[in-house]
């Protein structure tokens, strides 16, 4: 039996402004993975985290100081980072604006 209740599916709009992306709520969540399209521009991640919903975003880190990105490609999914899991709210900036799928699991 899984120790997860649920997943959790939602379309989200991220774009390549820490101020317009979508904030995605993270405290109550297990991990999850972004889902990106057929034909979609975006090629790159730079993750930021919140220590709450609605606060100041910053630039996430791993432990040892290397700036949390990702390199993506359309049609793949990709794991939301492990290294993320303390934060309450977490933004994907991404180099072109798009819509991506995103399950959660909580």
């Amino acid at each position: 039996m899984s120790q997860y209740k649920s997943v959790l599916r939602e379309d989200v709009a991220l774009t390549d402004t820490l101020s317009t992306t979508a904030e995605i709520t993270y405290s109550d969540k297990a991990g999850g993975m972004i889902f990106i399209p057929a034909a979609s521009p975006i090629t790159a991640i730079t993750w930021y985290a919140a220590v709450k919903r609605g606060a100041t975003f910053f630039a996430a880190y791993t432990e040892s100081g290397v700036a949390i990105t990702q390199t993506v490609s359309a049609e793949q999914a990709v794991e939301i980072p492990k290294a993320l899991a303390g934060a309450a709210a977490i933004k994907a900036v991404v180099n072109a604006d798009g819509e991506v799928d995103l399950n959660t699991k909580y």
